[in-house]
């Protein structure tokens, strides 16, 4: 019994020996925190008068989603609306004409890409139910077409 105590006791005095060991090697010395004068002198160096809000840091960017058309002559995006509503535009890169293409309405348009230089294919919850449907729609907004016009389908894009 004296020897499995002196064991245990043994390998507890090892492991205490060996986490100090870890500890020393940290870099540095956390335990000297910078005092006041020096963070105040730190703060002084700082020229602009920034203010921001916390409401600035988290809020979400009033445009997002931006995709090249395969021949690189357009370039489509979401921009939020008055009413958070994410539609997707399509802006000519020579002419900088923007059109929407595509209105969300109560139904979110959860993604989109591009079919070809001309087309683009979206998924849009259909009447509430998260069975997602597949669109397309021609870069002026025009000859827009479900795909799948079926009751409980699912579609995702992959690519």
């Amino acid at each position: 019994m004296k020897k499995i105590s002196l064991a245990v006791i043994t390998l507890f005095s090892i492991s205490c020996l060996t986490a100090q060991t870890a500890i020393d090697s940290l870099p540095g010395n956390p335990s000297l925190p910078s005092s006041e004068h020096q963070l105040a002198e730190l703060a002084a160096l700082e020229k602009g008068n920034y203010a921001y809000s916390v409401n600035d840091y988290f809020q979400k960017p009033n445009q997002s989603s931006f995709e090249f058309s395969p021949n690189g002559l357009y370039l489509s995006y979401k921009e939020k609306d008055e009413n958070n509503k994410n539609h997707v535009y399509v802006k000519n890169t020579e002419t900088n004409e923007v059109i929407r293409i595509i209105k969300e309405d109560k139904n979110l348009v959860r993604a989109y890409g591009w079919a070809n230089n001309s087309r683009i294919v979206y998924i849009k919850d259909k009447g509430g139910d998260e069975n997602y449907h597949l669109f397309a729609v021609d870069i002026d907004g025009e000859n827009q077409k479900e795909l799948t016009p079926y009751d409980k389908v699912k579609v995702t894009i992959l690519n």
